[in-house]
């Protein structure tokens, strides 16, 4: 009676603890699946909400990874924990914009399973003790072994057994519970020095949550391990290439932890020429390739060359380097396989100098899976954007190097599964179970012909199975829209149209089959530059401008000419003249006289143009009229001819003085004007004409002639119209215009008296009055000019 008493006594202490144990807890029960994962329940709530927030926060405080589960089921699974972290663990209620707490509780993975094993045995003790002996009606708790890689719950089954098994069972059970302590403590002393006896901080883009609707996500497979040592032992081919950050933030003293961590990230993958493949770029402001896929061809090759590597140091440019990565280490010469799964790995502890979002996509169209890995400093949304999705498996983030190691089995882990799911779901897709036949082949041989700048041609040849249609998907590498054509399965070749010039693009066809697309061939194409103008030349050159022509080109949109002076000191920057299409002629004005310039002409088709064409020419100076020479040459008058040197010439500009410097004088007329008549010089004088040609933008040199002035001209024709009385009448012809006196003087020839008389310049007949008859007179006429010179006299003799 004492001994029931007693029993029933510790039952009820026992369902108290539990009770008590439960409301401390929040009403949350956790399950451990595996040695990085943990199932959570707690019970439905009733009443209006939109869900749930799951929210596990590494105690140490770094910042959490949320994820809203938007269900009614309370259940999820958080994926990639320490098992040595203490993390905290909150549950709560959405509903609407509000959140209401829940329930909350804090863990460490390998403490709940201590719990646990302690739970399972203590609870078998009590039962015993409850029941006494319990003969053929006792219970028997049976616990799965926690180290197991199982995705599946740790579940308490409960099954009636006999006396001598419930003996047994407990043995095993007190074994197991060793045996468990044990590993677990394999476990952690199998981790580096850095880890032991330290909380650790889960990064947060580490962990996985997975709302729950009535089946677990699937999760890559872990490997099989020996003691803490994985083996990552696949028969399907990968090539993956590892790319880390060189530049001078990491520094030579972490460049050593990053070396320990690729050593043992890729110590439990089995290398081989046929199997998984690795290649190292190591890059900071120019990417390096440490070696290519094709290399080495053993893992213990790889690993001495991570003993290698030498610390680069500089900037950081991880753009570049993805470029480098999808245009030198991922080409067949490099050792990639068309049939191999592709991967990435970035390590980088910093923000790149240059847009990672173009290349990282490249790549991803390419159909590379892409893991980033970030250290200490690494901008966290610029590895989201490099990354693949799923985020949660393809972004990590450590706060130290120190960390990196605790990374590198679990990305380890997760690269493996990930290269067996790709391999299993390529055999699915290709192979008909259990045949060997490879039912939906890819067409073979990709040639690219006819390449011009809009366009170019592809071919392929068929695969022995008769495709129903092609897909033809082609994009620029350097990253937009895939645009696609579909062609029927008996058409061999495409031509792919309205591309850039001058652009490479990724290409891939794709055979269509009833019900199933194949594998796509692959392959890459350059576009060509447009074709230079034809026949451009330079003509009609002035000192300030040139006619430049060209022959019409077919599909262009306007035409671009630059012109540049060729200068010492670089000063001209250059001018640029577009005309539309109908024009293939044009002027260019404004020029400099006397220099030489460089003139460079495109064809423009849109926002592309074609190549250049270029030539050189110089200006002429401003030229001076040419042929300069007199006619005319006068007493008082010269007259001035030249022939205009240029179209351009706003005016002309006569100087002339004499020799002695003199009086000068100088006058101007159009430019169109080729001779003038300078008036009102001296007689018997030399002169010196000099003429210019006057510019827009500035005179020319001169250019000079000299001139000498004739004698004055004495009348002409003098004669005798008249004689009545005493009085006679002469006439003459004028000697010039310019003449203001006439001087008449008349003498008898037997002697006597001289007599004179001087008339205007303008008369030509005067009266000699006073002549005796019978007499013989002699009459001269002489002329006076404005300069005061004399003609000569004419003379005549008349008897009255």
């Amino acid at each position: 009676m004492t001994v029931q008493k007693s029993c029933v006594l510790a039952f009820i202490i026992i369902v108290l603890h539990l009770i008590s144990q439960a409301e401390t807890q929040g009403r949350l029960k956790l399950t451990v699946l595996s040695e990085d994962r943990l199932q959570m329940k707690w019970k439905e709530v009733d009443g209006n909400k939109q869900g749930y927030k799951v929210r596990v926060k590494p105690s140490e405080g770094i910042s959490e990874r949320e994820i809203i589960l938007k269900t009614n089921i309370a259940k999820a699974t958080v994926v990639g924990l320490s098992p040595t972290q203490e993390y905290t663990l909150q549950i709560l209620l959405l509903n609407g914009t509000r959140e209401h707490h829940y329930a909350k509780r804090k863990f460490i993975l390998n403490v709940l399973k201590e719990q646990h094993l302690e739970k399972v045995s203590k609870r078998k003790q009590d039962k015993q003790r409850v029941a006494g002996t319990g003969g053929e009606n006792g219970t028997r708790l049976d616990f799965s072994d926690p180290t197991s890689n199982s995705t599946e719950p740790q579940q308490i089954e409960t099954k009636r057994v006999k006396g001598s098994e419930r003996r047994k069972s407990a043995d095993k059970m007190s074994a197991n519970k060793k045996k468990q302590k044990s590993s677990v403590t394999a476990n952690e002393s199998g981790r580096t020095p850095q880890l032991i006896n330290t909380t650790q901080a889960l990064p947060k883009n580490k962990r996985k949550m997975v709302p729950e609707k009535g089946k677990e996500e699937r999760v890559p497979e872990e490997l099989p391990a020996t003691g803490s040592r994985l083996k990552c032992q696949l028969s399907t081919t990968a090539d993956i290439i590892i790319l880390i950050d060189g530049s001078w933030s990491i520094g030579r003293l972490n460049f050593r932890l990053v070396r320990q961590f690729l050593i043992n990230l890729i110590t439990p993958f089995h290398v081989a020429m046929n199997g998984i493949q690795i290649g190292l770029t190591q890059y900071s402001g120019e990417p390096r390739t440490e070696w290519d896929l094709n290399t080495y061809s053993t893992t213990n090759e790889v690993l001495e060359a991570v003993q290698k590597i030498r610390y680069k140091g500089g900037n950081t440019y991880t753009a570049l380097a993805l470029n480098h990565v999808f245009k030198h280490n991922l080409k067949p010469s490099a050792g990639a396989r068309p049939d191999a799964a592709k991967f990435l790995i970035l390590l980088t502890d910093g923000k790149s100098q240059d847009d990672v979002n173009t290349s990282a996509q490249s790549l991803k169209n390419a159909g590379v899976e892409i893991f980033a890995v970030g250290v200490k400093n690494a901008d966290e949304a610029e590895l989201k954007q490099i990354a693949s999705d799923p985020l949660e498996l393809h972004v990590h983030n450590v706060q130290e190097f120190s960390l990196l190691d605790s990374l590198s089995g679990r990305l380890a882990k997760i690269l493996c599964g990930q290269i067996k799911t790709k391999a299993t779901k390529a055999r699915s897709e290709h192979d008909r179970p259990g045949s060997g036949i490879f039912l939906y082949p890819t067409p073979t041989n990709l040639v690219i012909s006819d390449i011009r700048a809009r366009s170019f041609n592809i071919s392929w040849t068929h695969g022995p199975k008769k495709a129903k249609k092609y897909r033809v998907v082609y994009y620029p590498t350097k990253g937009e829209k895939p645009e696609e054509v579909i062609v029927d399965g008996t058409v061999s070749s495409v031509v792919l149209e309205n591309l850039h010039s001058l652009t490479e693009y990724q290409m891939a066809v794709f055979p269509i089959y009833e019900g199933f697309a194949g594998e796509g061939l692959r392959g890459i194409g350059i576009t060509s530059s447009f074709p230079s103008l034809n026949n451009l030349t330079i003509y009609d050159v002035t000192h300030n401008s040139m006619r430049i022509k060209w022959q019409p080109q077919d599909g262009a949109t306007q035409y671009m000419v630059l012109y540049e002076q060729v200068s010492s000191d670089g000063t001209d920057e250059g001018k640029e003249v577009r005309v539309d299409a109908q024009y293939a002629d044009i002027e260019i004005e404004g020029l400099s006289a006397n220099a030489e310039y460089v003139i460079t002409a495109y064809a423009l088709y849109g926002e592309e143009t074609s190549e250049p064409v270029t030539a050189q020419q110089a200006t002429l100076s401003r030229k001076a009229p040419e042929n300069l020479h007199l006619t005319e040459v006068h007493h008082s008058s010269v007259k001035v001819n030249w022939e205009t040197a240029s179209k351009k010439v706003r005016s002309h500009r006569i100087i002339y003085v004499t020799a002695n410097g003199n009086d000068p004088k100088q006058v101007e007329v159009a430019g169109h004007i080729t001779n003038i008549l300078l008036t009102n010089l001296t007689s018997l004088t030399k002169y010196v004409i000099a003429l210019l040609s006057i510019y827009d933008t500035g005179i020319s040199v001169p250019v000079t002639i000299t001139a000498e002035t004739s004698k004055v001209p004495p009348p002409s024709d003098l004669k005798v119209t008249e004689f009545s009385g005493t009085n006679l009448t002469i006439t003459w012809k004028h000697a010039a215009s310019d003449v203001i006196l006439y001087k008449i003087k008349w003498i008898p020839l037997s002697g006597g008296k001289l007599k004179e008389l001087d008339v205007k310049g303008n008369m030509d007949t005067a009266m000699l009055q006073g002549l005796d008859k019978n007499i013989e007179y002699q009459v001269s006429l002489s002329a006076l000019y404005n300069d005061t010179a004399k003609s000569n006299a004419i003379v005549l003799r008349y008897n009255t």
